[in-house]
């Protein structure tokens, strides 16, 4: 049985050792199944990712000011192409390899923007943080501490 979510941890897993081992061509982090299935992420999903600051407010206003039995979305009320999304980290990275996109291969719920305006109504929240400052601070973050070893 095919799973997207395995595979995708798998080749994820892999990357993470290879750059971890101090290679810096990402290009021979992957077999070339690998490559091919990962070019399949992104031709059509689109994203609402959050920046963990806003975030943080959100959940912050939420346990101060709402008190309803109705679930929240919090979010940046901005969806993002994963293709987009892989243009703009590689672009900050400074990576200058190719990337490749096989719509052959499935890839998953086209589309996840979540509806925030009960967020907004009930306690006031609004992500401040603009995507592409936000993408920025994440990879300085990234840089500077990278992942710890012992997690997932």
């Amino acid at each position: 049985m095919y799973n997207w979510e395995a595979e995708f941890r798998r080749c994820y897993d892999h990357a993470l050792k290879c750059y971890q081992a101090g290679e810096r061509d990402a290009g021979r982090y992957f077999s070339k199944t690998d490559a091919a299935f990962l070019a399949a992420i992104g031709i059509t999903p689109q994203e609402m990712l959050d920046y963990v600051e806003d975030a943080a407010e959100g959940i912050l206003l939420a346990t101060e000011h709402y008190d309803d039995p109705d679930p929240v979305n919090l979010g940046a009320g901005f969806e993002i192409k994963i293709a987009d999304l892989a243009r703009k980290i590689a672009a900050l990275c400074g990576f200058r390899g190719a990337l490749r996109f096989n719509p052959a291969y499935p890839d998953g719920q086209p589309r996840r923007m979540l509806d925030t305006t009960r967020a907004r109504e009930r306690f006031g929240f609004v992500a401040s943080t603009p995507f592409d400052e936000g993408l920025r601070n994440t990879v300085a973050w990234w840089r500077e501490h990278g992942r710890p070893n012992n997690s997932r």
